[in-house]
């Protein structure tokens, strides 16, 4: 059986620089694939990248002991010298057809005839080596560079986590057609292989994308990082302390104020449950992008009258996130379209019970260790509040189920998924 020899386009990871809300959790996916992808001896890996930013990805990883000898191939080098003087007596020859110099017209076509055979020659050679032995190429997000579709031998693999621009009809989601969701949705073939974060995400892409091969699309299921783990008592009052809830109890929610989200139907909720048992020791931290500036009127109606409950802190640090999963009665996470669903994950992974909607493939993720609710019903969001709040004995058994769900989840197991798919491809 061949060795996957792979190319991985590193474009996304190119947000990792920037440690703030810019790093979606498609970076983080893609950061984790890749980084399990160099730790397994069973294939060859290289970024696939600009040579300008082949220092700043060695700045990124640097931090990755076993990683310091990290193999690149820089798309933009100039693999092939010859082009460039081809090429450059091409345009002078251009040039001189629009002046009535004849001399130069004929010097410069004159050039070109005797360096086409030995032009066309260099290319073939250059095509039919090109990639070095590089066998496949895998994206985890953007569809695949023209260079590498041309190239018959490589394989291509292609990530693909959701279809929302194409089934919310918001403006929110729109994109443009020049944008990468459209450039990926406009490249999807029957030739090349897709590896989807759900079956729900399967499903979804093969409905609305029927230029794909069904026998060639494959699901793999995402993981969290190890970091994702329960924390001691000490770390968690730290953070606690960080974010000004020391001593609170509170609900947990991370995420965005995207309307898929349902930040609004999971704040109504809250404060109706608050009214409706009379409860004054709860509150309901909302952590993530943009949390800490909404202005829009919905959400300013709402946490008006109960501004001391709601505490809003906008981004927060990657290391500050288990800890405060870790510390939280619970974590609400009822999204109304998900094409995975890591947070549910990463809570689980720390021991904090979860409440998730029951919507596209949320189910898949935390299977029947969480409290599952329809993502419109008031009432149900209700009730899993109050089974969280008053029934401890519930709450430990959700607790322990989630770790054994989140158990199910690794990066190991993701990435031997895709180099086992490879491996049966080459």
């Amino acid at each position: 059986m061949k060795r996957p020899k792979i190319l991985f386009d590193a474009r996304i990871l190119r947000s990792g620089f920037n440690k703030s809300a810019s790093r979606s959790g498609i970076y983080f996916v893609a950061y984790n694939i890749f980084r399990n992808l160099l730790k397994n001896k069973s294939v060859d890996v290289a970024l696939y990248c600009e040579s300008a930013d082949v220092d700043l990805y060695k700045r990124l990883l640097a931090e990755e002991n076993n990683f310091s000898n990290i193999r690149f191939y820089t798309y933009d080098k100039d693999c092939f010298p010859f082009c460039e003087i081809y090429n450059s007596y091409k345009k002078k020859r251009t040039k001189a057809r629009k002046t009535k110099k004849l001399f130069k017209k004929l010097f410069y076509q004159f050039i070109l005839t005797i360096l086409a055979p030995f032009y066309h020659f260099y290319k073939h050679l250059y095509e039919k080596n090109k990639f070095f032995g590089y066998n496949c190429f895998l994206s985890p997000m953007h569809k695949i560079p023209d260079e590498v579709a041309e190239c018959k031998r490589i394989k291509k693999y292609t990530v693909l986590h959701d279809v929302i621009p194409l089934v919310l009809t918001d403006k929110v989601y729109k994109h443009s057609a020049d944008s990468w969701f459209t450039q990926l949705i406009n490249s999807l073939n029957k030739n090349d292989f897709y590896i989807c974060i759900s079956e729900y995400t399967r499903k979804d892409f093969l409905k609305h994308c029927p230029n794909m091969d069904k026998d060639k699309t494959f699901v793999n299921y995402l993981a969290c990082n190890e970091r994702f783990k329960p924390q001691n008592e000490e770390t968690i009052k730290k953070v606690k302390q960080k974010y000004g809830i020391e001593n609170k109890k509170y609900i947990f929610s991370l995420g965005n104020i995207e309307p898929r989200k349902n930040i609004v139907q999971v704040l109504n909720s809250f404060i109706k449950f608050l009214d409706k048992n009379n409860i004054n020791d709860l509150y309901i931290v909302l952590s993530g992008a943009d949390l800490r500036a909404m202005t829009f009127e919905e959400f300013e109606a709402i946490t008006e009258k109960y501004k001391d409950k709601v505490i809003r802190t906008g981004y927060i640090n990657d290391e500050d996130v288990a800890p405060l999963y870790s510390g939280a009665q619970c974590f609400v996470y009822t999204s109304k379209y998900e094409g995975f669903g890591l947070p549910p994950l990463e809570a689980m992974s720390c021991g904090c019970p979860v409440i998730a909607s029951n919507a596209t493939s949320l189910p898949e993720v935390v299977g029947n260790a969480a409290i599952k609710v329809d993502c419109d019903s008031e009432e149900q969001h209700i009730k899993a509040f109050e089974t969280y709040y008053y029934d401890k004995e519930k709450r430990n058994e959700y607790i322990q189920k989630g770790l054994i769900q989140a158990k199910q989840f690794s990066w190991d197991k993701c990435c031997q998924n895709i180099i086992n798919i490879m491996k049966k491809n080459l």
